[in-house]
């Protein structure tokens, strides 16, 4: 009978190997989804405006690209504008 607690300590010990494991994978996804992110400037969402006072809210994409809710897509200049794929610029909506 004084086996039994050795292998459940014995078992204890795999889990809390296993949740180590497990934990160091996340890390190390974390952090490639936060590198991924630094590839391209600017903010995950955003609140912009066009000269017709248009407003959207668009939305960062993987490929640093951004889209609104109407599947509109955006390229971001790096700076403070906008494109849309009809040629219109959009710039961040100041509240």
């Amino acid at each position: 009978m004084e086996d039994q607690p050795t292998e459940a300590v014995d078992s204890d010990a795999d889990d809390n190997e296993n949740q180590e494991d497990f934990s160091e994978e996340i890390e190390d996804e974390d952090t490639e989804s936060s590198l991924e992110n630094e590839d391209y400037p600017g903010e995950d969402v955003v609140e912009i405006i066009n000269l017709r006072g248009e407003t959207t809210t668009v939305y960062k994409l993987v490929d640093g690209r951004y889209m609104d809710c109407t599947n509109t897509v955006y390229i971001y200049d790096g700076k403070d504008t906008w494109t849309d794929t009809n040629g219109v610029e959009w710039n961040q909506e100041v509240i």
